[in-house]
């Protein structure tokens, strides 16, 4: 039976899709198995797979909300089918050939057959989708600490320059580095944050953003200066990161220089997700999809 991802008025074939991913894999091993590791800036991301399998008009580099929503739906289908194992954020280990003869042909308008017999795999709550629930993140080729509450990390965390990763409910919102900051390296640039003195930049600037255009966080702050009286600049900025609960993890580096190159090499292995940084590398050769 074939199986259908679907979300906002788009429809993906499951089957078509995992037959992309086959095509683009890498019989690395032998043993009928598959690597699907996407290279940066190539459109072989799934979520360029399936933009193009929706027919989802695309801008180069940028992916909607909707495409975001049937990426996460499709990491989960292909773990819960038993289709794949993940290796990374945006890596996979393809089980098994493709057992049907999925058309992987794009569609150009998103799929609305009333007949269609397929099972639709659309009842799956957004915020329960998931891009990392293990202990350990799996990117880049790094050793990474586990993954701890912000305050924990702002008094734990190197003290050498590094690269870190925010995640909320399971979800990788935003990548950073820390140089070397006077010897206080990653710690130093977390302890900013938990501080509430990294409004205007980065994580902390990201974090405030969000917060302020969500209308009942805002309504909750005016009753607060209503009742309590006005507040500082940095005491918002932890409010907003107390918005929801974050977690943090960190690899050590030896220099801010190999900091900043673990950093582009994470966002570009990242290209997957949306993430919460302004800034995002340049996809090297570009992103041709075609609409």
């Amino acid at each position: 039976m074939t199986q259908v991802l679907s979300y906002d008025g788009h429809e993906v074939s499951l089957d078509a899709l995992y037959a992309r991913m086959w095509a683009l894999g890498v019989d690395d091993r032998g043993d009928g198995t598959r690597l699907y590791s996407p290279r940066p800036g190539t459109g072989e991301a799934l979520k360029w797979l399936i933009a193009d399998l929706a027919g989802i008009p695309t801008q180069t580099g940028k992916a909607t909300p909707t495409l975001h929503r049937l990426r996460q739906l499709a990491h989960r289908a292909l773990l819960d089918n038993g289709w794949a194992e993940r290796i990374s954020q945006t890596s996979f280990r393809l089980l098994s050939a493709p057992t049907s003869d999925a058309n992987a042909a794009p569609a150009s308008e998103p799929a609305s057959d009333p007949d269609d017999s397929g099972q639709a795999i659309d009842g799956v709550a957004v915020e329960s989708v998931s891009d990392d629930d293990s202990t350990r993140l799996r990117l880049g080729g790094l050793t990474w600490s586990d993954w701890v509450p912000l305050a924990t990390a702002a008094a734990q965390a190197a003290t050498s320059p590094g690269i870190y990763a925010f995640r909320s409910e399971g979800q990788i919102v935003y990548v950073g580095m820390a140089g070397e900051r006077r010897g206080s390296g990653v710690r130093g640039r977390l302890r900013v944050y938990a501080r509430g003195r990294g409004a205007v930049s980065g994580f902390g600037e990201a974090a405030l953003d969000r917060a302020l255009a969500d209308p009942d966080w805002l309504a909750g702050r005016l009753d607060n200066l209503n009742t309590n009286g006005p507040k500082r600049t940095k005491d918002w900025a932890i409010a907003a990161l107390n918005r929801v609960p974050f977690d943090v993890c960190w690899s050590a580096a030896e220099s801010a220089g190999q900091a900043r190159d673990w950093e582009t090499g994470v966002l570009e292995e990242l290209e997957d997700l949306e993430l919460w940084n302004r800034a995002r590398p340049k996809p090297r050769g570009g992103i041709s999809i075609d609409s």
